[in-house]
């Protein structure tokens, strides 16, 4: 394994694990690319964590596990961990992707009591393997942290954990994002954009909540009444987590994107998201009759369909494939991107070879329920998100099988933020590709 480690292209000048190597392995940033031996079509990441305590006689440090996005196997006691050389400071980890590969990851090293094995020992005979081991795996991704040897500034995930990211040489270019992944995110939050962001409230009679909303306006017109109105579901994600608006800002200067209306609406909860984003009709009539008037009254925008995008991920990528499919006059452009079409059983994410079951969405688009008519269809998922993709293939070939306009790409990557924000820009430019202001 020494030899793995000596692979980081600086020849035997220094010892493995010395204050020069150290400082080599940190201007040299990690992960480490290398080719790999068992495909051409592959690469291998070598991951470096240094133990801030010295070797294993010092630190009580007994793992380092490392959550790779729909790598890491999140229901097994057992997830990958580092491996320490040893009688030094190192901990170290192999893993082959494919060279087009995109993903982000996060490192969470861990003391003897919060091991697995340690846990999976005190398992009664009367509990709950799963859920203990659910438990377990969302108390170490408490104390998970960005890769600090990654030279790329660390964005904010799930749960608002920080997480470091891996974009290969082969990877999908990303050039919309290249400012954002070389500056904190905080330096961006005084860029020229704000003076068109607002955060406001909005407060559902039908529904019985009140939740946040952010409303952005992306450059400018002579005609407000006429520009594209898109409507991002997981607004918090798109404000905090992965903050877009400077992107869309440079994307719409540029010319990429047309002047355009943004509405971010704020899931609130995950009970509540869960209750919305399942196709629930309650929460989009709110938004025809309650959010897009409140909006209007201060933000004109168009009312064709055509340019009215509904876009969402995962919960998201279903409630807008939804919202689309059931109200085509008014909107009449999805970005489905993940979407959990298994929805409402989750057989298919539990159980292998359940290819044969589909869900409630798929089947409703199977027996003839929707027209095609009118709507334009932007769907994406990735290559590694495994049961996800293939309720995804279900519900494009149901659509196709149905004439409706679909575009339906798949990724090399996983449930993943770091995918769904380049998709998503690329989504908006293809269903507004012929939006003219005179339409």
């Amino acid at each position: 394994m020494r030899s793995t480690l000596t692979a980081l292209n600086f020849p035997n000048l220094f010892e493995v694990g010395s204050a020069p190597w150290w400082s080599e392995v940190e201007r040299h940033g990690l992960p480490f690319i290398s080719g790999s031996p068992s495909s051409e079509k592959k690469l291998n990441l070598t991951f470096i964590w240094k133990d801030p305590n010295g070797n294993e006689l010092l630190s009580p440090i007994k793992r380092v596990y490392i959550d790779i996005n729909c790598v890491t196997d999140h229901h097994t006691f057992s997830p990958p961990s580092l491996e320490r050389l040893p009688g030094t400071n190192i901990w170290h980890w192999q893993l082959e992707v494919e060279k087009n590969w995109r993903g982000s990851y996060r490192l969470i090293p861990t003391t003897e009591k919060w091991v697995g094995s340690n846990w999976q020992k005190e398992l009664q005979r009367n509990e709950d393997k799963c859920q203990m081991q659910r438990h377990w795996w969302r108390s170490l991704l408490k104390t998970a942290i960005p890769d600090p040897l990654n030279r790329q500034a660390p964005s904010i995930g799930q749960w608002s954990k920080k997480f470091s990211a891996i974009h290969l040489p082969e990877s999908e270019e990303q050039s919309a994002w290249l400012k954002f992944d070389l500056t904190p995110a905080f330096q961006l939050s005084e860029s020229s954009y704000t003076e068109n962001l607002a955060e406001s409230s909005w407060q559902s009679t039908s529904l019985g909540v009140s939740r946040k909303i952010w409303t952005y306006v992306s450059g400018e017109t002579s005609t407000p009444s006429k520009r594209p109105l898109i409507i991002l579901l997981d607004g918090d994600r798109w404000a905090k987590e992965m903050p877009i608006f400077s992107v869309l800002e440079e994307q719409t200067l540029s010319g990429n994107l047309p002047p355009a209306l943004y509405l971010l609406i704020d899931p609130i909860d995950g009970h509540q998201r869960e209750r919305d984003l399942t196709c629930s009709e309650d929460f989009w009539q709110a938004i025809q009759t309650e959010l897009i008037p409140q909006v209007r009254k201060i933000l004109p925008h168009t009312d064709n369909p055509a340019y009215t995008i509904v876009a969402g991920q995962s919960y998201g990528g279903l409630a807008a494939m939804y919202a689309g499919l059931n109200w085509p006059e008014r909107f009449g452009s999805v970005i489905s991107q993940s979407g959990s079409f298994w929805w409402p059983n989750n057989e298919p994410m539990r159980k292998r070879n359940t290819s044969h079951v589909k869900g409630w969405l798929t089947e409703h688009v199977l027996k003839g329920f929707y027209s095609p008519a009118g709507l334009r269809i932007f769907q994406q998922v990735g290559t590694k998100e495994h049961a996800l993709s293939t309720v995804n293939d279900q519900l494009n070939k149901a659509l196709c099988n149905k004439n409706f306009d679909v575009e339906y790409q798949r990724y090399t990557g996983g449930h993943d933020i770091l995918c769904w924000r380049d998709g998503l820009l690329k989504g908006i430019s293809y269903l507004l590709q012929n939006f003219s202001i005179q339409d």
